[in-house]
């Protein structure tokens, strides 16, 4: 970042911690498709933070859009409500909604806001390989302050997996240096001439600058945009799943991890994303699907199996009957909701912890129904 507010358009004070980005100012109008600014407020800052963000996903049906941006500046354990999107942010008519939900990953960088769904358009996003986007030239878009975008040019020189490699590309135009730093990490960056988004600014100095693809997270995204659609639907509802012991232990996504096939376990309960989930009754409404507030996948018994100590995964989300659970009181003094997967029915297996009761970490399985202690399962709502 330039260390001056010479980039900003004359008497512009800029009322955040950042600084002008040493670029040059977006002239073209109004935002590139799909461009937004991030807008973060802090505990105890008197003007809130001025970012840049992607819509990545966009469902006027359902009623959200999915906002892309960096984890330095947006995390799950923000209130959603302290994070603004606003379109239009360089021209009087801007227009905001604040976020609903975010979700991150400690698997690889970004973050997800959730928000209403309003105006801007979903952006072109570009779907070549790292090896293809080696030599291309690109834009990196980042908001200098509330009301003025800049741009940088960079070059991709490498990659190594998902992460780019650029260096800076001088201007023919104008011979002016263009600079990234700290702060303006989350800028994105589109090609300049298919004009698609390819990655955002991971880090940067003055030297060099590291992206990320964005493709890369497009598994991600999706399931995203299924916990969207979900966390939209009227009658769906988010609860913590626990075990009534004297430290009560939660069903648990490990890590909260994005990818299919991972275990659903108990863990000591922190009612974290990882420990949330969505009673889905979109495609039973009577019998729910259990989706992860973390990472958008089902609860799911692995092809169906209806033998007793198989141990749940998390799964795509589908309508088979494996992914469907029976939820019923057990109507006795203990107490408790029993928990049955419908693949699983005709043969009274339960929702169960392996080994039994116990307040120890430990892989979910179905078992005989016997009504044991670990078989009843208490809702925190969330």
């Amino acid at each position: 970042m330039d260390s001056s507010d010479d980039h900003a358009p004359p008497g512009m004070k800029i009322t955040t911690r950042e600084k002008a980005v040493q670029g040059l100012l977006w002239r073209g109008g109004v935002e590139p498709r799909g461009l937004v600014q991030v807008q973060t407020l802090p505990p105890g800052a008197t003007y809130p933070s001025s970012h840049t963000g992607l819509v990545v996903a966009k469902d006027s049906t359902a009623g959200y859009q999915l906002i892309l941006t960096s984890e330095r500046w947006v995390n799950a354990s923000m209130t959603p409500s302290t994070v603004t999107a606003l379109y239009q942010s360089t021209v009087n008519s801007s227009r905001s909604r604040q976020g609903r939900y975010i979700n991150d990953s400690a698997f690889f960088p970004g973050a997800v806001v959730q928000v209403p769904d309003f105006d801007p358009s979903l952006a072109n996003l570009d779907t070549r390989a790292s090896s293809a986007l080696v030599g291309r030239g690109l834009q990196c878009f980042v908001y200098s302050n509330s009301y003025t975008l800049q741009y940088v040019g960079v070059r991709v020189t490498g990659y190594d997996g998902d992460t780019l490699t650029a260096s800076y590309a001088p201007n023919q135009e104008y011979n002016v240096p263009q600079v990234l730093e700290y702060w303006d990490a989350g800028a994105m960056c589109r090609d300049v001439i298919t004009e698609t988004f390819v990655a955002f600014v991971k880090t940067a100095n003055t030297a060099s600058v590291t992206l990320h693809r964005i493709a890369g997270l497009s598994t991600w995204l999706g399931q995203m945009q299924n916990l969207g659609r979900v966390r939209t639907r009227y009658g769906n509802a988010r609860a913590a799943l626990y075990n009534n012991l004297s430290s009560p232990m939660c069903a648990d996504i490990p890590w909260g991890s994005p990818f299919a096939g991972e275990a659903v376990n108990q863990y000591p309960c922190h009612y974290g994303p990882a420990q949330r989930f969505w009673l889905d009754y979109s495609i039973d409404s009577n019998n729910p699907r259990l989706v992860s507030d973390a990472s958008g996948l089902c609860a799911d018994v692995p092809n169906s199996s209806t033998s007793a100590g198989s141990n749940l995964q998390q799964y795509d989300c589908h309508a088979g009957a494996n992914q469907r659970f029976e939820l019923t009181l057990w109507g006795d003094s203990a107490g408790g909701w029993k928990l049955r997967p419908l693949s699983g029915r005709s043969a009274n297996l339960c929702l169960s912890v392996d080994g039994g009761s116990s307040p120890n970490t430990a892989a979910l399985e179905q078992r005989g129904c016997s009504g044991a202690w670990d078989q009843r399962w208490f809702l925190s709502w969330r």
